[in-house]
């Protein structure tokens, strides 16, 4: 089952079920030889201890950074790799978030510590953010 997904597996095992049942009129004996997956799902919200515990674990600098900043912004993923320096506009404690979900704009507040952060990190000799 290694080469194929799981959805894939139901359906095939789906279309035995229904060739037994409507084309040969077999009762169905399940074999029970295919098991689902078992799967762990995150959490939907991670909290401050286990955020806490993905900084301290990340080892690159840039990379804590920017997991910091998505978890202080609450921002999806793909809106944190599409911020930009311009974004961020410390005089009114804001960031702009483009094409958000919906394809649609919208403002989050920036936290202060997110601000602090930012700041040493691009003031720091190996850092150069990118110009927007």
């Amino acid at each position: 089952m290694a080469s194929h997904s799981w959805s894939t597996v139901k359906l095939d095992l789906y279309g035995l079920k229904f060739y037994y049942a409507h084309v040969l009129r077999q009762p169905w004996v399940a074999p029970g030889l295919i098991k689902p997956p078992k799967s762990q799902r995150l959490p939907d919200i991670v909290t401050v201890a286990e955020a806490r515990r993905l900084f301290a674990a990340t080892r690159v600098v840039s990379y804590r950074v920017f997991f910091f900043t998505l978890y202080s912004l609450g921002l999806r993923l793909g809106e944190g790799l599409r911020l930009q320096v311009g974004d961020i506009d410390a005089a009114r404690g804001r960031v702009h978030i483009r094409d958000a979900k919906g394809n649609r704009d919208r403002f989050v507040p920036l936290p202060q510590a997110t601000h602090n952060l930012l700041q040493r990190f691009w003031q720091a000799p190996s850092c150069h953010p990118p110009c927007s």
